[in-house]
Formats: C-alpha cells, sequence, structure tokens
C-alpha cells in the first residue's frame, strides 16, 4: 500500500521566513490574474492571505488557474499541497510557487473571507505613497493625466499606458481595453480602487479585473512636473530584422479615438455608447503597431533588442516595400541607427532612433522593451 505523503504545513502565512522546497499552506485567494504571455511561458498570478498576512502565488498552468478561480468566485478558502516557497522577483520577501503536481483542494479551515477582503480594500493615497503599498494592493488616487502613450497590443488586447501626476510626484497607470480612450492630457480623474504592481523596483498601477473605475473630476490643481531625468544614446550598427512577433493595423473613430472594427455598409455609428458618431469607415484614423526583434554588431558581437514600433515608424522602416511582416522582413539590413531614451522619474521611458543611411528622417515613438546582454532600458 502507497504510503501517503506529507509536506511541510506552514500554519500561518506571516511563519513564511525562507524557502521550501515542498509545502501545504491554507488561504483565500483574494485576488487572481487571468492567463498572461511572459517572456518564455505563459503565468498568472494572484494573492493568498490568511489572518495573518497574504502571500503572492505564481503558476504556469491555465487549469490551477480556472481551479483557483472557482474557489476566488465563490468565496471559498484554499488548501495548496505540494507548492514551494522562493525568495520573491518583485522585491524582499518571498512567494508560493504552484508545480505541475501541486493539488488544489478547498481548505477544511474556517475563514471569515469577507472580513479578510475588507482588510484589502483600496486606500485612498497620494502618488508618492505608492511605494509604500505591497504588490496587489488596492489603491484610489485623483490625479491629472500629464501624457498618452500609444495604444499598444498585448496579448491580443489593447492597452496604453498613462503618465498621471498630483501635487506629490508622478507615476504611470496601465488602461487596458475599452478604457485605453477613456482619459485625455490636462484632464483630472480619480482612478478608483486601481491594482498596485512592481516593475524593476518601481511602483505603477493597472486596472484589476474587477472593480476598477476612472471618474471623471474637477482639477486638481497644480501638479508636479514631469522633468526629464536622464539622457541615453546608443548607436546601433549593422542592423537587421529578424522577426516580428506581431503587427497590428486598425482604425479608429474620428472623434473619440475607438476602436473601429471593418463592417458593411461602411457608413456606420461609432460602437462606443456615449459617441455614436456617424462616420464612413475608409475616413477613420489609420493605426499601425508592430513589435520588432532587431539584431545589431557591437564591439564584433551580435546583440539584439525587441521593440515597439507606431505609425509613421512602421511606414519608414518599410520603404517602398509591402507594410506587412513579410514585407518588413525583407527589408534588408540598415547601416546605423541612433537610440536615444529620455527617462522621467523612471516612470516611463520615450526612446527615439534616427537612422542615417537609408533614411535621413527622424522615426519616433520606439519604445524599447529591453536589450539582452548589456544595454538595458527597463
Amino acid at each position: 500500500m502507497a504510503k501517503k505523503r506529507s509536506y511541510e504545513e506552514i500554519e500561518n502565512i506571516d511563519e513564511v521566513n525562507g524557502p521550501i522546497s515542498s509545502t501545504q499552506v491554507h488561504g483565500a485567494i483574494i485576488s487572481l490574474s487571468p492567463v498572461k504571455r511572459g517572456r518564455k511561458s505563459v503565468f498568472f498570478d494572484g494573492m493568498l492571505a490568511d489572518e495573518s498576512s497574504k502571500i503572492r502565488l505564481v503558476g504556469f498552468d491555465a487549469q490551477q488557474q480556472r481551479k483557483l478561480n472557482e474557489y476566488h468566485q465563490n468565496n471559498l478558502p484554499v488548501q495548496l499541497l505540494n507548492c514551494e516557497v522562493k525568495p520573491s522577483r518583485q522585491g524582499e520577501g518571498y512567494e508560493l510557487m504552484l508545480k505541475n503536481g501541486t493539488q488544489i483542494k478547498q481548505s477544511p479551515k474556517k475563514m471569515d473571507i469577507a472580513s479578510l477582503m475588507v482588510n484589502t480594500a483600496a486606500k485612498v493615497v497620494t502618488l508618492d505613497e505608492l511605494d509604500g503599498l505591497e504588490v496587489f494592493d488596492r489603491a484610489t488616487v485623483n490625479v491629472k493625466v500629464v501624457e498618452l502613450k500609444e495604444e499598444m497590443q498585448v496579448g491580443g488586447k489593447s492597452k496604453r499606458d498613462i503618465i498621471i501626476a498630483d501635487g506629490s510626484g508622478t507615476a504611470r497607470v496601465s488602461v487596458w481595453e475599452g478604457h485605453v480612450n477613456t482619459m485625455e492630457e490636462n484632464t483630472s480623474y480619480c482612478l478608483k480602487d486601481f491594482m498596485v504592481r512592481e516593475f524593476q523596483s518601481t511602483k505603477y498601477l493597472t486596472m484589476a479585473k474587477e472593480g476598477s473605475q476612472i471618474i471623471a473630476i474637477d482639477d486638481i490643481g497644480g501638479v508636479v512636473e514631469q522633468t526629464k531625468e536622464d539622457e541615453e544614446l546608443l548607436l546601433i550598427q549593422n542592423v537587421s530584422i529578424v522577426g516580428i512577433p506581431y503587427l497590428d493595423t486598425y482604425k479608429s473613430c474620428l472623434k473619440c479615438k475607438a476602436r473601429v472594427e471593418p463592417q458593411t455598409p461602411p457608413l456606420r455609428k461609432c460602437s462606443k455608447a456615449d459617441c455614436m458618431m456617424l462616420q464612413r469607415y475608409d475616413l477613420c484614423t489609420e493605426h499601425t503597431s508592430a513589435k520588432l526583434m532587431l539584431m545589431y554588431d557591437d564591439k564584433g558581437e551580435r546583440k539584439s533588442v525587441q521593440a515597439y514600433a507606431y505609425g509613421e515608424v512602421v511606414r519608414q522602416i518599410a520603404g517602398c516595400g509591402d507594410l506587412s511582416a513579410e514585407g518588413l522582413l525583407k527589408r534588408g539590413d540598415f547601416a546605423s541607427m541612433t537610440l536615444m531614451r529620455e527617462i522621467h522619474h523612471q516612470r516611463c521611458n520615450r526612446v527615439k532612433i534616427v537612422t542615417e543611411a537609408d533614411f535621413s528622417v527622424i522615426i519616433y515613438k520606439l519604445m524599447a522593451l529591453s536589450i539582452i546582454n548589456s544595454w538595458h532600458w527597463l
């Protein structure tokens, strides 16, 4: 008869003080992301809490995410068997890593989940207080929009990064899908119940799957200016486009800028409920975005950079060729490019690229994600 395997049990989450290769833990799922695509694989993350504390959990299996979401939606406590405690990748502390063999069951422990949810309710803060909040905390802020970044496609969904400010500082907020055109520059908003996330030790806000609201409010007055702190230049040579992970072209409403899908007849109303402008599809504003993988020479070594390009940037890169992934890949090598990154309070990067040989115009709005081996951007 097979012997039942036992795991080191974590009685209370606040007792976690070091790595554990195989453990079991009880708690309530107080937040859970959908499955999303990372650099190497798909993953999801969330927050597990009990009466003592809370801890981030990370998993890589869609079936595990669905099972956790069932307990989350039904306000039921869970028991995780055979998971691992590892140092957090988002700063100090530890996080739970779900394995392929992790079992997810309903916990026999009694928990006041409603009380746990109240303890994680949104805190009304100023932007300079974001660094004092934990990842997955909820926050409500009154801010003014100082810059709208280009809309991009991430995992098949529309996303826009927005730079916001109040009287205490600046920060970045990410909005998704139907909200990418909700906010306008120099306009004040209450961002209610947004989620705190962190990237390279910098806290930012993003819309939660449920509960987040964008509410227009009266002008909040003077805000901290977004000043440029630093500027980095990099001349890259013998540049080749080696991959186009995606290329997206769409049109937007002439009035509200919402995404407009092709449809017959060509005369149609905007799909956004508070706009409904009657317009011709062929006259709508066209937008193009592409994710580029570039290779270049650096002291005898070939290095790579992954980047987003938008609008006229893509058309300039395509030159006289076909504006498609295949056309861009056939474009050939560029003799050189000069990349420039402007850093604003370490909250966002604005990168310009000037090609000095193949075409002389400035290609703008190219946002770098990362450079492998040496030059790090975000």
